[in-house]
């Protein structure tokens, strides 16, 4: 994001899709690409509920602007972690 206005961990009311899942899916990795057997247990976890956030998990939410406009970015902390560990974001 070019502008961020809040970066915090809250905890999920309802289902929301995991952002970072939803890049693990698009970038067509797979359990093979981790690197440790921690970031092997995130992705079957986050696999295990649909790759979305569930009621009552912590999830990362970051709102700002990117690309011009306003967005929210929610992630799971652990498929966070993974995408950042594997360096799967364009920057």
């Amino acid at each position: 994001m070019e502008h961020v206005f809040t970066d915090k961990v809250v905890t999920a009311k309802k289902h929301y899709r995991c952002d970072a899942s939803e890049q693990w899916n698009r970038a067509g990795y797979t359990l093979a690409e981790c690197e440790t057997s921690e970031q092997r247990l995130m992705v079957e976890a986050a696999e295990a509920d649909k790759w979305r956030i569930l009621p009552g998990q912590p999830y990362r939410k970051v709102t700002g602007i990117h690309d011009g406009a306003f967005c929210t970015y929610r992630a799971r902390p652990g498929m966070d972690a993974v995408c950042n560990d594997l360096d799967m974001w364009d920057e």
